[in-house]
């Protein structure tokens, strides 16, 4: 993991018109950092086994933002949060109520479980990408146009991933195989389908990146509770919750050359 360089300027001297004093020209480079956070749910190591996921005993869950820090400030602002999960409970008996139809979905999927994240350092047009793939996708769910889907693999990883390759963003593979459908023969075809889930994507992310950040989102000291008091959710143009020491935190810099 690396921190984020530090902000320089540039100086070039001269000789003055009458060859008598160096005068020196100054040019500052100072422009706004762009940081895309990949988030994860994945609290139940006993869900993931030998890279096969069960989910009968959890799903996991995968979202992302973007947020900017700009010039001359620590800070960073929410530029688009995107977390894509059904708006609605599935119907009991209907296999289980993750594997459970389409579904009308949701952008704005509140984070309920404490969450691993991946920080990284994106451009600017990088970032301008995100924002218009995320927004052109929450309008098809809004329109009706896209359900949530696990038995098609319109879901939270697979979506995310999908948007983040969509704006040139490379990312760890996050295909695996799943089981725990509630129906044999279905569970027969997921496994060998090898859909995107967030626990092979999150396992990628941690073999290329190193250890995530560990975020509660409230206060938790013992590092023990998994479930959050406060569902939360993050608004463009708020400032990013992350305390200072883990706003430092870059994992990689993934920027178009």
């Amino acid at each position: 993991m690396n921190t984020l360089p530090p902000r320089h300027s540039t100086g070039k001297a001269k000789l003055s018109k009458n060859g008598e004093t160096n005068t020196v020209t100054v040019q500052i480079s100072r422009e706004d950092k762009y940081i895309l956070t990949v988030g994860f749910e994945v609290n139940y190591p006993e869900a993931f086994h030998n890279d096969v996921l069960n989910l009968s005993i959890d799903y996991g869950h995968a979202f992302f933002y973007v947020s900017r820090c700009p010039n001359l400030s620590d800070k960073e602002i929410i530029d688009t949060f995107f977390s894509f999960g059904p708006l609605t409970l599935g119907e009991n008996g209907k296999i289980t109520d993750e594997y459970n139809g389409k579904r009308p979905a949701n952008t704005r999927y509140a984070i309920t479980e404490k969450t691993k994240l991946f920080r990284l350092r994106i451009s600017k047009e990088q970032a301008q990408k995100i924002n218009k793939n995320s927004n052109a996708f929450t309008e098809k769910v809004t329109n009706g146009e896209i359900y949530y889907d696990t038995s098609l693999n319109d879901t939270c990883a697979e979506t995310a991933r999908d948007i983040l390759s969509a704006s040139q963003i490379p990312t760890p593979d996050g295909h695996g195989a799943i089981i725990g459908t509630g129906n044999i023969i279905t569970d027969i075809v997921s496994y060998s389908l090898a859909m995107v889930n967030p626990y092979m994507w999150f396992k990628n992310f941690q073999s290329a990146y190193g250890d995530a950040i560990p975020w509660y989102g409230e206060k938790d000291e013992e590092g023990d509770n998994i479930k959050l008091s406060e569902p939360w959710v993050l608004s463009p143009g708020k400032l990013n919750p992350l305390p200072e020491n883990k706003r430092k935190i870059i994992h990689n810099d993934i920027r178009e050359q």
